[in-house]
């Protein structure tokens, strides 16, 4: 007798501005550092099967009851086509800053990732467990979190700050 497996959806996050967010079509609008913008859709009730670190959702909103339009935020997501948000963290009403580049070195035990950028030169980067983490297998914990030297990643950090809040690859 064989069980049929149950697909879970991988959780991804996106980082930016949101521009709207329209309750009646259940969309909300997120501007992107390119300058692009991303529309996600509302998650399904009842919700599917995610893989979804329990720790890291509990901190966030849920993406429905979000409304804040003009926040900074990091959007969890599933989906490529026509995303779908799960839920929002606010990284404030204050622009983050941004940093692009290529990976010189991490130090795992320090959480230090130093990037190449092509504006700045050398950029240190503090990880911690409270850094949104996103790769090509989801979102992962610090712990999980392994960039190969010369991979491209895109952060926002606080202004004034080397704590990075989101880290992606670009």
């Amino acid at each position: 007798m064989f069980r049929q497996a149950n697909a879970q959806e991988v959780i991804h996050a996106r980082a930016g501005q949101v521009v709207a967010a329209n309750t009646a079509a259940k969309t909300l609008t997120l501007k992107v550092a390119d300058g692009s913008t991303v529309v996600f859709h509302d998650v399904a009730t009842p919700e599917p099967a995610m893989s979804f670190d329990k720790d890291l959702r509990d901190k966030t909103t849920a993406a429905a009851a979000f409304h804040d339009v003009g926040a900074y935020v990091v959007v969890f997501y599933f989906g490529f086509g026509e995303p779908t948000a799960v839920a929002v963290e606010s990284m404030g009403a204050t622009p983050p800053k941004r940093t692009a580049g290529s990976v010189t070195s991490f130090d795992r035990h320090q959480h230090l990732l130093t990037l190449n950028t092509e504006s700045m030169g050398s950029q240190k980067v503090v990880v911690s467990d409270d850094t949104i983490l996103d790769t090509p297998e989801g979102v992962v914990k610090a712990s999980n979190f392994h960039p190969g030297k010369g991979q491209h990643l895109r952060c926002f950090a606080k202004p004034d700050s080397q704590n990075a809040l989101f880290v992606a690859i670009n």
